[in-house]
């Protein structure tokens, strides 16, 4: 079956769930046959319908702005199938 390859670009500052809730939806998303093995844990990254990972514009961790340190993974190829852009507000 094909499997995307998809990145989430990263930034100093992003806010957390900007990025997390993404990274879970495309991790739990799988071809119909697959799902009794992903949530018995049997489906492994390299079989899942979505090869998920995040990237930084200048290949350096990121800060998520309440300290975390997530580190970026090294992708040769993207392409890009759509843009998500959001914007957080914080007072």
């Amino acid at each position: 079956m094909k499997q995307f390859c998809v990145g989430i670009l990263l930034f100093n500052d992003v806010d957390g769930l900007d990025f997390a809730g993404p990274y879970e939806v495309f991790n739990l998303s799988t071809y119909k046959d697959d799902v009794k093995k992903l949530f018995m844990k049997q489906l492994g990254r390299e079989e899942k319908s979505f090869l998920v990972n995040t990237v930084s514009e200048k290949g350096e961790c990121v800060r998520v702005h309440n300290g975390l340190i997530v580190q970026y993974s090294q992708i040769s190829v993207l392409k890009i199938l759509s843009y998500l852009k959001t914007q957080s507000y914080r007072t």
